[in-house]
């Protein structure tokens, strides 16, 4: 239905994706990726596979089950347009994930990201990093149950080759750059 109507057509019920996941758009592959801690109809709250929805014919969906472990509530998703690879970030502790939504394997500065799968990488390369000094603070509530997520706020910059986060609005704002150097980022 054309946007000026505002009307739609439900195509399908087959798909449930509710609270608690997020998602991003892979430009490159034409891809909706849809992951984190969700719930998929009728399984329980916890963290779920990713999903993936092809933006272009035959418009199918896969599922790609232990790609990721984002298992906050509402974590962020983005594309690095520079690495060629969504990163999520879980909402709370001192890791990005780094997920391959090609085909083929990837190599990165923090290690080789297998096709569908996702390669944990450390936000402070310290021996004991401290929470809300050298990685950021969990967002607003605390612990797996309570953490109401980042939502919209982490977000990549492709002119700055950066990410920025504001895990709560009480908090400080973070910047994450991936590129640029070997090692931790």
């Amino acid at each position: 239905m054309p946007p000026h109507t505002n009307k739609w057509k439900t195509l399908t019920t087959a798909y449930h994706v509710s609270d608690g996941a997020t998602a991003a758009i892979d430009p490159v592959n034409n891809l909706f990726v849809v992951a984190g801690f969700g719930r998929t109809y009728p399984s329980a709250l916890k963290p779920g596979p990713v999903w993936v929805f092809s933006l272009s014919a035959p418009y199918r969906m896969q599922t790609w089950n232990n790609a990721c472990d984002l298992t906050y509530r509402n974590g962020g998703l983005a594309w690095d347009s520079t690495l060629g690879l969504m990163v999520g970030y879980p909402g709370g502790g001192n890791h990005v994930y780094l997920l391959n939504t090609g085909s083929q394997d990837m190599v990165t500065p923090f290690g080789t990201v297998p096709s569908h799968k996702c390669l944990d990488v450390a936000i402070s390369a310290k021996p004991s990093p401290v929470k809300g000094v050298d990685y950021p603070p969990d967002p607003e509530g605390t612990g797996h149950e309570a953490n109401q997520g980042i939502f919209e706020r982490f977000a990549y910059f492709p002119s700055l080759d950066v990410f920025v986060l504001v895990n709560n609005r009480g908090q400080d704002a973070w910047i994450l750059r991936l590129t640029g150097k070997a090692g931790a980022p």
